[in-house]
């Protein structure tokens, strides 16, 4: 929520609507299966615009129980941030890490019970974490300064 527009947003937040000119207001939005639909009218043209953004980890799921015992430390963080987990027979697992509106930012395979994560490609920011592998997963947040 903004209300001076995109210039009050932190950097990490994306818009939806990509004009920023024209008078707009008043947009619908709707919510199913993991995708943000967006509807609204540009006042000056008259012209009805949509844009809808699919977001990986917020989909309707069956119910699924954390089986994985996750740790992040330190979090929040400015620099790197260990990933820290269950993993005794070095099992493969994979890590995606997803920007707020749903993109993946990184996905990396690990054979260990740890992984560094840095922040050097990442913008400063909240981030989601997905951790699977052998029929366990886990889901969390990363937020970097």
């Amino acid at each position: 929520w903004s209300g001076a527009g995109a210039a009050g947003l932190v950097d990490n937040i994306d818009t939806v609507n990509i004009s920023t000119v024209g008078n707009q207001q008043s947009p619908d939005i709707a919510y199913a299966d993991g995708t943000f639909h967006i509807v609204w009218q540009d006042n000056d043209s008259g012209v009805v615009m949509y844009r809808s953004v699919a977001v990986p980890y917020t989909g309707v799921q069956e119910e699924v129980e954390q089986t994985l015992n996750v740790l992040v430390s330190p979090n929040p963080f400015s620099e790197t941030t260990t990933i820290t987990f269950d993993n005794p027979l070095n099992e493969q697992y994979q890590l995606r890490i997803y920007d707020i509106a749903g993109r993946l930012q990184t996905e990396r395979l690990i054979r260990s019970s740890s992984v560094l994560v840095s922040a050097d490609a990442l913008k400063p920011g909240t981030y989601l974490y997905v951790l699977s592998g052998v029929g366990q997963d886990a889901r969390g947040k990363l937020i970097i300064y």
